[in-house]
């Protein structure tokens, strides 16, 4: 058995000492990587006029729906 090859108490701390130090800076990372996704997420969202999320496909739509808006027109009462 070489000498280098003994158990040292020194060792065995100072390499503890490196995974406790990894494991948070993994631990930091992983943080950072879950708010910068929530960010993307919150960014992605839509807003309507008053900064109110929509939920909904049908809100969101930029067509306009005939039946939504064909019976709230008048005409005039001079062309007819």
């Amino acid at each position: 058995m070489n000498m280098n090859d003994q158990y040292s108490p020194e060792r065995d701390r100072l390499r503890m000492q490196v995974l406790k130090i990894l494991a948070i800076l993994v631990a930091m990372l992983l943080i950072m990587a879950f708010a910068a996704a929530l960010y993307k997420l919150d960014q992605s969202w839509t807003y309507n006029n008053d900064g109110i999320r929509i939920t909904s496909h049908e809100q969101s739509s930029t067509y306009v729906n005939v039946n939504d808006h064909g019976f709230t027109r008048s005409i005039p009462n001079n062309v007819r």
